[in-house]
């Protein structure tokens, strides 16, 4: 088996080329049940335009908020460190489609979290990602952040369906997307800054996407070697992109969505997945 999506997830690049010797071979085996017949061939060849022997696609999303919108962040935490984190693009809905809100608590009101919950989220927030059981859900992953992320949804393997540009508001530059002020008439996609309750209430800094806008192009054509048209748990997410997934969410409870750089996900950069029914309680 080899590893052959690279290993320089940083410095927003998918990245084939090995930084260090000898990454990219994880493991050998020896597979003896063929060893009198000739064995099927399931490599995966023109892996990027099929899903060769590897299962079938997902089926179309079923439910009536797909896609899920969802953003990768760069706030600071109490100490104005920087800190990766996830949050979600739109208001977050549970299994049913009704609205989650902000706790109603000192801790949120007093730093303007009021209402629909959306923007930056930490860990210790209440559960956003609600998927309803036996539901497919269409994910837009957008990479708000300077550096590539690569995102892993527990429980499901997904499919990739494309890549889009953020377009970005002519107000904004590539140092600074936040602007104090709403323009009068904006041309693409801006933060506005928001709190972040943290542990033990502390608060850092995050933001709110404000007239979230995308190319209509698709991007999906990676380096060669690199497969990504395959069923998947693992997908990096290119800053300045929006990467698009779907998944099948077929088992009820408590999961985790999560950077895979250990730095990011021990950090913040994790949030609860919950599938169907009692979410209230997967804080």
């Amino acid at each position: 088996m080899k590893n052959l999506g690279g290993d320089k997830p940083f410095n927003g690049d998918i990245g084939v080329n090995q930084v260090f010797d000898f990454t990219d071979r994880i493991m050998a085996f020896d597979v003896n049940a063929c060893q009198d017949e000739e064995c099927d061939d399931v490599s995966p060849i023109k892996a990027n335009t099929s899903f060769a022997s590897f299962g079938p696609r997902v089926g179309d999303p079923t439910m009536s908020n797909s896609p899920r919108r969802v953003g990768l962040f760069e706030g600071s935490d109490e100490f104005g460190r920087l800190q990766p984190l996830l949050g979600t693009i739109d208001s977050a809905t549970d299994f049913e489609g009704n609205t989650i809100y902000w706790p109603d608590e000192d801790i949120y009101r007093d730093h303007g979290l009021i209402g629909p919950m959306n923007g930056t989220m930490s860990w210790h927030n209440p559960t956003t990602e609600n998927p309803a059981i036996d539901t497919v859900e269409e994910w837009e992953i957008w990479n708000l952040s300077g550096d590539a992320h690569p995102i892993h949804l527990h429980l499901v393997h997904f499919e990739v369906l494309g890549r889009y540009d953020i377009t970005w508001d002519d107000e904004t530059n590539e140092d600074d997307r936040v602007l104090g002020d709403d323009p009068v008439s904006s041309t693409g996609t801006y933060l506005k800054s928001q709190s972040v309750v943290g542990h033990h209430d502390s608060i850092g800094n995050g933001f709110r996407v404000m007239n979230p806008t995308r190319t209509e192009d698709s991007h999906l054509d990676p380096e060669d070697g690199y497969i990504e048209n395959m069923p998947k748990d693992v997908v990096t997410a290119l800053p300045n992109q929006v990467t698009v997934i779907k998944a099948k969410f077929d088992e009820p409870g408590r999961y985790v969505w999560h950077c895979h750089i250990l730095s990011h996900e021990d950090h913040e950069m994790m949030r609860i997945l919950h599938v169907g029914s009692g979410y209230e309680n997967a804080e």
